[in-house]
């Protein structure tokens, strides 16, 4: 079974926990919630990647973030992405990095592997669904959605969140809608801006069986996925 996510942020003044994921809008998260503390400059300044200051700001303040959890007022708010989707751009990342040391394999042998348990767990591909899913009353917010949400959770929670930007995104194209995913890494000439041309039937079926808690408790559909695009 695909771990759970350990990552959250925590406003102290208004006892908001935010989670969030690898590969699901990470930078923009993070970048919404320094902003909401007033430390987004700061952390720009630290680093023009702000996970790099994410790191060093959670150790400085890892009891405060423990105490939030703790405390019974908390409110919790987790942003996610279509696990369909999600999967692609952990797979491009994968063979841009070669975290996995897969450097050059296809999407359908990355999938299979993920399946057969053969490749290590890591952030980048493991579940979105929070370690906190049982234990709190949490509230999903789709990034799909997320120029309708944000003013609505804004009002709700008190927050004053902006949407932000982030220039760690895979460039695109729009070429041939075309079956791609039995392709090898280095045969891709271009990334399609539709990342349904990935799959196939049976490479749907088997992300569905490894993110099934992810797709069924945030309420994402494959359809969802292909609508969005």
């Amino acid at each position: 079974m695909t771990p759970l996510n350990h990552n959250y942020q925590y406003h102290p003044c208004k006892q908001i926990v935010i989670i969030w994921q690898a590969k699901a809008a990470c930078t923009i998260v993070n970048k919404m919630y320094y902003d909401e503390e007033g430390l987004l400059e700061e952390a720009e300044k630290y680093s023009n990647w702000i996970h790099d200051y994410r790191e060093k700001h959670n150790k400085e303040t890892q009891i405060i973030r423990n105490k939030g959890l703790n405390t019974k007022s908390t409110k919790y708010i987790h942003f996610v992405v279509n696990p369909y989707r999600r999967i692609v751009s952990s797979y491009i990342h994968a063979m841009r990095t070669n975290y996995t040391n897969c450097p050059n394999i296809s999407f359908r042998q990355f999938i299979q592997l993920l399946f057969d348990g053969k490749i290590i767990h890591d952030p980048h591909h493991t579940a979105q669904l929070s370690f906190l899913h049982t234990r709190k009353r949490i509230e999903y917010i789709k990034m799909e959605n997320i120029d309708h949400h944000l003013p609505l959770i804004n009002k709700k929670y008190n927050l004053n969140y902006s949407i932000k930007t982030s220039i760690h995104y895979a460039t695109t194209y729009d070429v041939d809608d075309k079956f791609i995913g039995d392709l090898l890494w280095n045969d891709i000439e271009k990334i399609p801006r539709k990342y349904s041309n990935f799959y196939s039937e049976t490479i749907r079926v088997m992300v569905y069986a490894i993110f099934e808690r992810d797709i069924n408790i945030f309420g994402y559909t494959w359809d969802e996925f292909i609508n969005n695009e």
